[in-house]
């Protein structure tokens, strides 16, 4: 290490003269090598602004001679120089300002005024703070060197400084000062400044932990819990901590808040089943499905059902029935339970698959205006019909449901639990379908395409014909039921849970999904707008594989309902 204590810094065009004599008369005092003078003390062949710089960290005292046009100094464009990044005299005190352990010392020179902050960049506004010491000229400059040593040698000054050689040990020093700073120029100054000390492997590892600390989310929980470990150093510590604090807190908040908001939206669907079962309007029996945070989410209406009983399938008497509806069997669905009010619109169905990229395949049915064309593609895309969302989705089949009401359930805080949103049951959807009634329709003996849409070029019983619109309507387009539910007849085909059995022998009488029998086949009910009025009967059954996609194919949702004990 250098044995220099005193840097004496200036500008030539300044005090250049001054500067020499002070130099004289320091190293006089104090010793041949214990000061340094910028240009004159620097070694042949070496670069100023690399090799100054590594003097001024090993010095004791920094003098910075300030003459009366040191303010103003220019370069030879005419320039201030200190408003440039690069003059050697800015660099030098911004180095001796930030070194730990050296001592400023503004000293004015010929009358020169202190500066103040608005005459300096800010990088140097720390020394307008500074006492300065005096240098005047003959005949007061020997009186003015003369107190100036007298401080130097009493540290009268600062009581700090000392001017002797600086200790091998003064990077200990500076480690102190700085090793629980969160300034990261810091720890850079001191591995350039002291490439032998034995706290580099620290600096170095506070410098990664500052780097990672700035670049790190400061609202992520597990993030500022990783900081907040002993593996860093103190500054991070306590930076961290009340952030975690501030952070869980939040999350205790947002996590309270989220169970009132799941147990209101229990409550609704609670009140809507008590509602139903004791026979209240159908404004009280509905309840939205929300789904929080979910973005173009259209909140569709499910509708509670009224507890009850009736007879299932048709008896052999009603025109077009078949064997597969038959016997006929009374059901008890004792428990409350919801449908939706309509089937799953388009609308709906894009947000899951915006969310999911769920792949319906790699073909759809395609209305071109005149007819339907198998239309190559991958992914499930709109069939081309629905001129709005509001359309019942269709082309998917029973996996694709299945894919969706995990979806659901999972955005709704309902995954395994036994009031999850699911497909209905054959039993609870023909309950549902006839409302009450026992005739071939919830609308009567017949149905017209005034209540349904269907095949209007056929008729049922002493039904007219009507129009065939060769495409799906839009949710609300026809009346609803008596328990409210829109298009139960109609419009499109609608998957239940149940796998198929070609007759009722054995059938659950509980209102249950029946499990058992061809599971490669599930159970569709309802007709759609390509059926035969025939195939809108409440008791009329279809199946298809439940792998298998048409245009007419939709589902509707299903929920069970736990009341309030």
């Amino acid at each position: 290490m250098a044995q220099h204590s005193i840097f004496i810094g200036y500008r030539r065009v300044d005090t250049g003269g001054d500067a020499g004599r002070i130099f004289d008369r320091l190293e006089g005092k104090f010793g041949q090598g214990r000061v340094f003078k910028d240009v004159d003390s620097i070694p042949r062949g070496v670069k100023f602004r690399d090799y100054v710089p590594t003097i001024i960290v090993q010095c004791s005292v920094f003098l910075a001679l300030i003459g009366p046009d040191w303010v103003n100094a220019q370069d030879e464009h005419g320039r201030r120089r200190l408003d440039d990044e690069d003059d050697l005299v800015r660099i030098e005190i911004e180095t001796a300002l930030r070194t730990p352990g050296v001592q400023v010392i503004p000293v004015l020179v010929a009358g020169a005024a202190m500066p103040k902050h608005a005459d300096l960049p800010q990088s140097l506004h720390p020394i307008a703070d500074i006492n300065a010491a005096q240098m005047r000229r003959d005949p007061d400059f020997n009186v003015d060197i003369g107190r100036l040593i007298r401080d130097l040698e009493m540290g009268a000054q600062t009581g700090k400084v000392v001017v002797d050689a600086p200790s091998p040990a003064g990077h200990r020093i500076a480690w102190q000062k700085i090793s629980n700073s969160l300034d990261l120029q810091t720890y850079v100054d001191f591995e350039r400044y002291y490439p032998g000390s034995e706290h580099l492997i620290d600096a170095a590892r506070h410098r990664r932990q500052i780097e990672a600390w700035e670049k790190a989310d400061k609202s992520d929980r597990a993030t500022l819990h990783r900081f907040d470990q002993v593996d860093y150093f103190q500054a991070i510590r306590d930076a961290a901590t009340p952030l975690l604090k501030a952070a869980m807190a939040r999350e205790v908040a947002e996590a309270e808040a989220a169970r009132k908001a799941e147990e209101e939206r229990l409550a609704k669907a609670r009140r809507a089943a008590e509602a139903a079962k004791a026979g209240r309007p159908l404004l009280e029996r509905a309840f939205p499905i929300e789904l929080p945070g979910v973005s173009d989410w259209p909140n569709p209406q499910m509708i509670a059902i009224p507890p009850g009983r009736f007879m299932m399938g048709a008896p052999a008497t009603e025109q077009s029935s078949d064997d597969d509806e038959r016997p006929q069997h009374e059901v008890r669905i004792d428990y409350a339970f919801a449908l939706g009010q309509h089937t799953v619109t388009v609308d709906a169905f894009k947000v899951f698959v915006a969310e999911t990229n769920h792949d319906t395949g790699k073909s759809a049915y395609v209305w071109n205006g005149k007819e339907w064309k198998d239309t190559p593609g991958k992914g499930w895309r709109d069939p081309g019909f629905a001129q709005t969302g509001a359309h019942p989705v269709c082309c998917v089949n029973w996996q694709d449901a299945h894919a969706f009401l995990a979806w659901l359930n999972k955005k709704a805080g309902l995954a395994g639990r036994p009031d999850a949103y699911r497909l209905p049951s054959e039993a609870e959807w023909e309950y549902a379908c006839r409302a009450g009634t026992n005739t071939p329709f919830s609308f009567g003996d017949t149905i017209s395409t005034a209540q349904a849409n269907y095949d209007g070029n056929h008729t049922y019983g002493a039904g007219k014909k009507g129009e065939y619109r060769q495409k799906t309507l839009p949710l609300g387009f026809f009346p609803a039921n008596p328990f409210g539910l829109c298009d139960m007849h109609g419009n499109v085909w609608e998957w239940c849970e149940d796998c198929w059995n070609g007759s009722y022998n054995g059938a659950p009488s509980d209102g249950s999904a029946w499990t058992t029998g061809d599971c490669s086949r599930r159970v569709l009910r309802g007709g759609s707008w390509n059926d035969y009025p025939l195939d809108l009967r409440s008791a009329n059954r279809n199946w298809y594989n439940p792998t298998s996609r048409d245009n007419s194919g939709g589902f509707r949702l299903a929920r069970t309902v736990f009341l309030t004990p």
